[in-house]
C-alpha cells in the first residue's frame, strides 16, 4: 500500500493539483491489481496535495495498513481473563498451573493468552535477572563459594548439615593470594567417586536435563505471573 501511494504521488500534476489523468489505471497495471482496488487506498490515504482551496492538514497522507489486524481469527472464549486473574491472590500466581487451577481454565489456554500479550512481562524482585551490572569481584565470591558447598555436601554424602569454612577472601585478594578454584581432597573426591557409583548416571541426566529445559520454557511466564498487570484490550 505504501509502495501504491509512492507511485501515485509522483504521478500528480501541479496545476491544477491533482492525479493526472490515467494515473490509476497506470499504477494498476505496474502492481497487476483491480483499478477500483489502487483508487480506494488513495481514496483512504486521504492525501493532502496542499491546493489553494484545500485546508492544510497536520497529517499529508492517512496509515493505510491492513484493517485486519486484531479483528480476524478465532475470537477470545475468555473474555472476563483479566478480572479473573486479578481475583487470584499474589501468592497464588507463581506458576501457570496454579493460576489456571485458580480461575478454572486449561495451563495451555493460559500460555496462549500470555504469548497473544494480555499478560506484561516483569522482573521480579525476589529473583532478578542476572545482568551485566554484577561486578566480576562478586562474581568471583560466588563461585568460590559454590566451589565450597560442593566440597562440603559431598563430604556430608549429599546432604546439607554443614558448614563452610571461612576463607578471608578480600584478605587473600588483596594480598594476589586469592585461588581461582577451591581445592578438593582426595578423600572427598573418592566418596563423590562412591556416591555417583550407587545410582544411575544416565537416568539422572536425562531428569536433570529434561527439568532443565522444562525451567527454561517456562521461566519467563513463572515471573510474569508472580505479578500481572493485566491490558483490559481485547486484542
Amino acid at each position: 500500500r505504501r509502495a501504491v501511494i509512492d507511485h501515485l504521488l509522483v504521478r500528480v500534476v501541479q496545476h491544477p493539483c491533482k492525479l493526472q489523468r490515467g494515473a490509476i489505471l497506470e499504477v494498476a497495471r505496474i502492481f497487476g491489481r483491480n483499478p477500483r482496488t489502487i483508487g480506494k487506498i488513495w481514496e483512504r490515504a486521504n492525501v493532502s496535495l496542499g491546493g489553494d482551496n484545500l485546508p492544510s492538514r497536520e497529517m499529508i497522507c492517512e496509515h493505510t495498513a491492513s484493517m485486519k489486524k486484531g479483528r480476524v481469527g478465532r475470537k477470545q472464549k475468555y473474555t472476563d481473563l483479566p478480572e479473573r486473574i486479578r481475583a487470584v491472590p499474589a501468592s497464588q500466581r507463581t506458576t501457570i498451573a496454579y493460576v489456571a487451577h485458580a480461575i478454572g481454565i486449561p495451563p495451555s489456554t493460559l500460555k496462549d493468552y500470555y504469548k497473544r500479550g494480555l499478560m506484561v512481562k516483569y522482573n521480579s524482585n525476589v529473583k532478578p535477572k542476572l545482568t551485566d551490572d554484577v561486578d566480576p569481584w562478586s562474581l568471583e565470591r560466588n563461585f568460590l563459594t559454590l566451589q565450597s558447598c560442593l566440597r562440603e555436601v559431598i563430604g556430608c554424602a549429599g546432604g546439607n548439615s554443614y558448614k563452610i569454612p571461612r576463607m578471608k577472601k578480600a584478605a587473600l585478594k588483596k594480598c594476589g593470594r586469592l585461588p581461582e578454584s577451591v581445592s578438593c581432597g582426595k578423600d572427598v573426591y573418592d566418596d563423590g567417586c562412591t556416591l555417583l557409583g550407587q545410582v544411575d548416571l544416565s537416568t539422572v541426566m536425562l531428569e536433570l536435563s529434561l527439568q532443565t529445559a522444562r525451567d527454561l520454557e517456562m521461566s519467563d511466564i513463572f515471573t510474569a505471573l508472580e505479578t500481572l498487570d493485566i491490558d483490559d484490550q481485547d486484542e
